[in-house]
């Protein structure tokens, strides 16, 4: 993987009591797979935040990205569904990450 490629992972936060552990779990895939820039907004952004005042702030690391892993739940999270429609608007690369977190799905 290109040491400059910078990876964000999009999934569900709210509502999602383990959205933390869920998050490090992609984090450590990603970082298994390559990748030394990971933009997390479980890591990033206060448990506090709502999620109209979140999703600015996730839309800019999209931009500051260039591929974006959604989790196996992503599509259940309106939030998500923003950020997938942004990326491809922006022409990112989208991917998916497996459930098992152990091999990548080619996306859709």
């Amino acid at each position: 993987m290109n040491d400059m490629s910078v990876a964000y992972i999009a999934g569900p936060i709210s509502g999602v009591k383990d959205y933390k552990q869920r998050f490090a779990r992609a984090g450590r895939y990603l970082r298994q797979m390559g990748f030394d820039v990971i933009l997390n907004p479980a890591e990033v952004l206060p448990e506090e935040i709502e999620p109209k005042q979140a999703l600015p702030i996730c839309l800019r690391m999209i931009e500051n990205s260039d591929i974006i892993f959604f989790m196996p739940d992503w599509s259940a999270s309106p939030g998500a569904n923003i950020e997938r429609l942004y990326a491809a608007y922006l022409d990112k690369q989208i991917e998916y990450l497996p459930d098992n977190d152990t091999k990548r799905r080619k996306p859709l």
